[in-house]
């Protein structure tokens, strides 16, 4: 549906310049890191998000494509964008389908309401992320819009991975 109702309409609509975001979740389930944009497509995805990871792989695809098919002959130039793990104001709080940072400051909070001097969190520990602030995506965003203009995909982050346990 996003390729289809705002690449293909930007398209039939004259737009010249389009950033497409996509997801991190793009990349191979046990992706190297630091993640790379030539990691893309080397390995199997997470199972859990495999169709959004897909949808968003046919997004870039469908920039490059028409890039190549339609830039000259309209002067288009659409790009791609993978932001980072991202947090911020509005997030998603609930502990059933928040993402790691915004589960932690949940939990955390409950349990200072709660009086427990401690908490105790789920797995080893040892998986690296990368957050972002999403004013500093926003940010990013704007100077890619201005001044990417390679043909390949640009990860946008913060440049810097921490385990699940340093960040708790």
């Amino acid at each position: 549906m996003i390729q289809s109702n705002i690449i293909h309409t930007a398209l039939k609509f004259g737009v010249k310049k389009l950033l497409f975001l996509g997801s991190s979740c793009i990349y191979p389930k046990m992706c190297e890191q630091p993640i790379k944009e030539e990691y893309l497509m080397t390995g199997p995805l997470e199972p859990t998000n495999d169709a959004y990871a897909i949808a968003k792989i046919a997004g870039i695809k469908m920039c490059e494509s028409y890039n190549r098919q339609y830039g000259a002959s309209h002067d288009i130039d659409y790009r791609s964008v993978m932001p980072t793990n991202l947090y911020g104001p509005r997030d998603n709080f609930e502990l059933q389908g928040s993402h790691v940072l915004p589960a932690f400051i949940r939990r955390f909070v409950e349990a200072q309401v709660d009086g427990r001097a401690k908490e105790t969190l789920w797995g080893t520990g040892s998986p690296m992320r990368e957050f972002l602030h999403v004013s500093d995506l926003a940010s990013a965003v704007v100077l890619a819009g201005e001044k990417y203009d390679s043909a390949q995909h640009l990860n946008i982050g913060s440049g810097e991975d921490l385990t699940i346990k340093a960040l708790a």
